[in-house]
């Protein structure tokens, strides 16, 4: 026998012998006969860990208000909403809580820019939480 097939048959026997060990079940995976170190979680165990206990009680009216005015629901806020109607002077949404309105800012502008609609707005948002 030549070394060439002496060679070619070395290197088919390495071949089947890593084969046949990768298959033997020697990596630890069940599905093939290997066997597993720790449990996996099931279902219920998963749930179980992410389970949060409720509050015992509802908040009262008063840690009601505080969080309200913790989030400034109880104060206008205006920012930049494009509407997309070819007319810059609406382009500004003004919230409070669950009110909202949309000023017509810069009347007397004929070509409104970004910041000077913005600047508006947060005149227009002045004026309105303090009172007018």
């Amino acid at each position: 026998m030549s070394i060439a097939k002496w060679m070619a048959l070395g290197v088919a026997a390495i071949a089947l012998a890593s084969s046949m060990t990768a298959c033997s079940g020697s990596s630890g995976n069940p599905r093939f006969g290997g066997y597993e170190d720790e449990v996996q979680p099931g279902y219920e165990e998963q749930v179980e860990q992410q389970y949060v206990e409720p509050d015992p009680e509802p908040p009262s009216e008063s840690d009601i208000r505080q969080m309200t005015e913790d989030l400034g629901s109880d104060t206008w806020s205006c920012v930049l909403s494009p509407t997309y109607n070819e007319d810059w002077h609406d382009d500004v949404v003004c919230r409070k809580g669950a009110e909202s309105h949309r000023p017509y800012l810069r009347e007397w502008d004929d070509f409104v820019e970004e910041w000077e609609l913005m600047e508006s707005a947060h005149e227009y948002e002045v004026q309105l939480n303090a009172g007018g």
